[in-house]
């Protein structure tokens, strides 16, 4: 590769994979394996891009140039984007909520999604381009019209959801466990 060459990477503000605010800035897991990478690709120069999901797959459907270390792949995804093996191996999402909604609603032993995002009653929180595998991708599909699920655009899409269903503005939001703590610790 010429000394030139250059790697673009869209980094997601998406704690704790991604921090890319704070006292803690750099420090996510995520920059933590990406660090490792560039590492190993001295020969290129590596330029890292804040973006969110949305901007970031729209960039790489018109043909930029833009690596991604840690998207779900999706068929969808698959039609514009290119991926590499994968690597890691992540838990899965939960849905999240308050133990007095859970009791309430009688869902403490478990929920089926379709009836929960089909429920006018409870609101619902996601972000706005995240794919969270194919069984939720599809049932969010299914009932994205509904005026009860809210989908959030922009930076800070995890914090945004969360701080969303600690004020009571929403009721649950599907994530990961590792992430929730990470966010209640702070």
């Amino acid at each position: 590769a010429a000394d030139n060459e250059k790697i673009v990477w869209g980094i997601l503000d998406f704690a704790p994979v991604y921090i890319v605010k704070g006292n803690h800035q750099g420090q996510g897991s995520g920059d933590q394996t990406l660090e490792l990478i560039t590492q190993r690709l001295r020969r290129y120069q590596h330029e890292k891009v804040i973006t969110n999901i949305s901007r970031l797959l729209e960039q790489i459907k018109t043909g930029n140039q833009i690596c991604h270390p840690a998207s779900v792949k999706t068929p969808e995804r698959e039609e514009y984007g290119i991926y590499s093996k994968q690597v890691l191996i992540g838990s899965t999402h939960r849905i999240i909520m308050s133990t007095a909604t859970a009791e309430a609603k009688n869902l403490q032993n478990g929920v089926n999604i379709h009836k929960l995002l089909a429920d006018p009653s409870l609101r619902g929180g996601f972000a706005t381009g995240r794919s969270y595998g194919p069984i939720i991708d599809n049932a969010v599909e299914q009932h994205k019209a509904s005026k009860h699920l809210f989908f959030a655009n922009g930076a800070d899409l995890t914090e945004t959801l969360m701080k969303m269903l600690t004020n009571d503005r929403i009721d649950y939001i599907v994530e990961y466990p590792w992430i929730v703590s990470y966010f209640k610790e702070r």
